[in-house]
């Protein structure tokens, strides 16, 4: 750390020191050794102004809350390298740096910050407490420099996770705050997923609005699966994703999308909360195959393959997001009018289907079927149907996950 030494100038009892401290965005302090002069070790004075510098997100008053300072409070050095401690602890800042003055009148602190543009979004995932705004604007008036992004690294996400806390104590929920950080497999951070634990949140009913006569049982069907189970906002989404969109995708309704979630507490206990779920979609328009082109076919005339599409001009349009979800889609229409059942033998069936499937000589399909490795095929057959189960149990532990079967 630097000093220069005091100037005196010709008015009495009148000096200026100036010094600078350099801090990482790990909170660690690197400064040159030099000892100052013994009489300014303990000085104080009372702090009259701060200037932030640099950083384009905060405003002074933001950061002063950060730095536990206030204007007229007596601070001496050690306060104003707390305080450069505490913004490059928390990661949101790349670089720390402060300077002061003081003078007959007091200390004058300026910060020179440079932002980490490094941040990724603070998502809640079942603090049904508070709405969403709510929620953020209580969290800063606890966590000032917490605008909805985090740093990766640092303890600022360990502020917020104990603000988070404190409000819990406020509504009497005897829960836990905690947070994970979301990434993919070998990938980097990319959100902080708060929660709220040892406090059970079990959706009671769910409801849509705007929604269609057509498409508003077909929603109310999926979203049973939602009934009595525990809500998180990340439950919820996934089943917009997996359980009504493709409802609408398949009716035409290629850009259906659901807004944010509403959130309702219908019984609050100590243990257990209840609440209604309230989703509203936007279904957008309903897309129709007008016309339909063929180019570039030479081994078959166009009105040949125009005869194996049986999507006709004016019926909706269905998405695919992959080729295999359009195989399966293309599959599906290739079924369609035909029934497909199965039976574990043929005692299950009826005369009639057994007739067409088995006995009637003109509509049956006999496939041969040939072991060429007996001793094989017959350890495999003593391990799935013989009397002893633990051969059996371990062959379906080892191959369950690689089982391609089609049920």
């Amino acid at each position: 750390m630097g000093y220069n030494r005091p100037v005196f100038l010709r008015k009495p009892l009148f000096w200026f020191v100036s010094v600078i401290l350099c801090l990482s965005a790990q909170g660690q302090t690197k400064s040159t050794s030099r000892k100052a002069p013994p009489s300014n070790v303990s000085a104080q004075w009372k702090l009259v102004s701060l200037d932030v510098k640099g950083s384009q997100r905060y405003t002074p008053d933001e950061i002063l809350g950060e730095t536990r300072l206030q204007i007229g409070q007596s601070v001496n050095e050690d306060n104003f390298k707390k305080a450069t401690e505490l913004l490059g602890q928390t990661g949101i800042f790349s670089d720390v740096s402060y300077a002061y003055t003081y003078s007959s009148e007091g200390a004058k602190l300026e910060l020179q910050l440079s932002d980490n543009n490094e941040l990724v979004p603070a998502r809640f995932d079942n603090f049904v407490w508070l709405p969403d705004k709510d929620l953020l604007d209580k969290l800063r008036e606890r966590v000032p420099l917490f605008k909805g992004l985090l740093p990766t690294g640092g303890d600022l996400a360990d502020e917020v996770s104990d603000a988070l806390q404190a409000l819990l104590i406020e509504h009497k929920v005897q829960g836990k705050a905690d947070y994970i950080r979301v990434a993919p497999t070998n990938g980097p951070v990319s959100a902080f997923l708060f929660t709220v634990s040892g406090h059970s949140v079990q959706v009671q009913n769910v409801t849509f609005t705007d929604v269609g006569p057509a498409e508003l049982p077909l929603l109310q069907t999926a979203a049973k699966r939602l009934l009595n189970s525990e809500y998180t906002h990340t439950t919820i989404k996934n089943e917009e994703r997996i359980g009504f969109q493709p409802i609408y995708l398949q009716r035409g309704y290629l850009k259906a999308s659901f807004d944010e979630t509403q959130v309702k507490i219908v019984k609050d206990g100590e243990d257990e909360t209840s609440v209604d779920v309230t989703i509203a979609v936007t279904p957008g328009l309903q897309y129709k195959l007008t016309d339909m082109g063929w180019t570039g076919n030479t081994v078959f005339p166009s009105p040949e393959p125009q005869g194996l599409i049986r999507l006709k001009s004016g019926e909706r349009e269905e998405s695919a997001a992959t080729l295999a979800e359009a195989i399966t889609k293309l599959m599906s229409q290739a079924r369609s009018g035909l029934e497909v059942k199965r039976f574990k033998g043929l005692g299950e069936m009826n005369p009639e289907q057994l007739w067409h499937t088995t006995l009637d000589t003109n509509a049956r399909s006999l496939l041969q079927v040939k072991v060429k490795e007996v001793d094989e095929a017959d350890d495999i057959f003593t391990k799935l149907m013989g009397d002893v189960v633990e051969p059996r149990r371990e062959f379906i532990q080892d191959n369950s996950l690689s089982a391609n079967v089609d049920v």
